[in-house]
């Protein structure tokens, strides 16, 4: 059955994925953006009324909160800034959509960037800690409400689209570098990442709406690749020799990051399908693309079919 989704970050890297997975699905994607945008609404989140009525008047049914600001190495954020800036939000998001009669409410958490205590004992930054808080008042809202809840923990998300200037996201960061004949910075050690392709979350977060499957769950990609198994990857499509260059470890990344997605498999049938070695054509021709360099690589642009 067709539903009017709001999604919430709708022009972010992530929600530009569950937009496109709603649109493929029949849904009705209602996009709202903190900046004006020709394809969303204008809503910076802080209104709970307005919210709501904004939902009630859309014949909002569904929601997908994704709008987030700040990463897991924003040190220099605080957390009453997190509380202004991500808690209260996502709270209101919560509270709008139960008193919209809202039937289900998906929250995309975070499921790599929830460290306490960086190796040398000092607090991690903030966003672990608001992102915890944040899925603890979306569950607790939802029981409040009546309506259901699922909180997905991502992690290492990629996919084409995704913006290398936040200096998020190695696959794209790294392949921006490579394009371009800068070196590939690798932080610390060469730590294992659990990959996970936006197209295969955007497609949980379908399933979830879809099917109003409630509670909180771990979402991890097919495969488990170091960073050396990364650039070997990017070598093998691009045929470019990388220039590594290792810098100190700021302590706020793990050395391993593994999800185990036997609970949310369990619960909606979803099993993530792609892997980065598949996925790495369509992400070097977005980036040749972006960059303007379709003429400065013609040899690799006619192997990835790009015009």
């Amino acid at each position: 059955m067709t539903a009017r989704v709001a999604v919430t970050g709708a022009v972010g890297f992530i929600g530009q994925a569950v937009v496109s997975a709603l649109q493929r699905s029949n849904h009705e994607p209602l996009g709202l953006s903190r900046t004006k945008h020709p394809s969303t609404i204008a809503d910076d989140l802080i209104d709970v009324d307005r919210l709501t009525e904004l939902f009630i008047s859309n014949d909002v049914s569904t929601v997908c909160h994704c709008a987030w600001t700040g990463h897991p190495r924003s040190t220099d954020v605080s957390h009453r800034d997190e509380i202004q800036g991500n808690i209260t939000n996502t709270l209101n998001v919560a509270l709008a959509s139960g008193r919209a009669g809202v039937r289900h409410l998906v929250f995309l958490s975070s499921g790599g960037g929830r460290r306490t205590h960086l190796d040398d004992g000092r607090p991690a930054p903030p966003y672990g800690w608001a992102k915890a808080v944040a899925s603890a008042s979306v569950l607790a809202t939802a029981e409040a409400f009546g309506y259901t809840a699922t909180v997905l923990r991502p992690t290492a998300v990629y996919g084409p689209g995704q913006d290398p200037a936040k200096r998020l996201g190695v696959v794209s960061v790294f392949t921006t570098r490579l394009l371009l004949g800068e070196p590939l910075e690798v932080i610390g050690s060469n730590t294992r990442r659990d990959f996970l392709h936006a197209d295969d979350l955007a497609d949980l977060v379908v399933r979830c709406l879809e099917q109003r499957t409630h509670g909180e769950f771990d979402v991890g990609g097919p495969e488990v690749l170091s960073i050396d198994e990364v650039i070997n990857a990017l070598h093998d499509i691009t045929h470019i020799e990388p220039t590594v260059r290792t810098v100190p470890s700021s302590g706020v990344d793990p050395d391993v990051v593994r999800l185990d997605n036997t609970a949310v498999t369990a619960a909606t049938g979803w099993v993530p399908t792609r892997t980065l070695a598949a996925s790495l054509p369509d992400i070097v021709s977005t980036v040749l693309r972006r960059l303007d360099l379709l003429e400065q690589q013609p040899d690799l642009a006619h192997r990835l079919g790009v015009a």
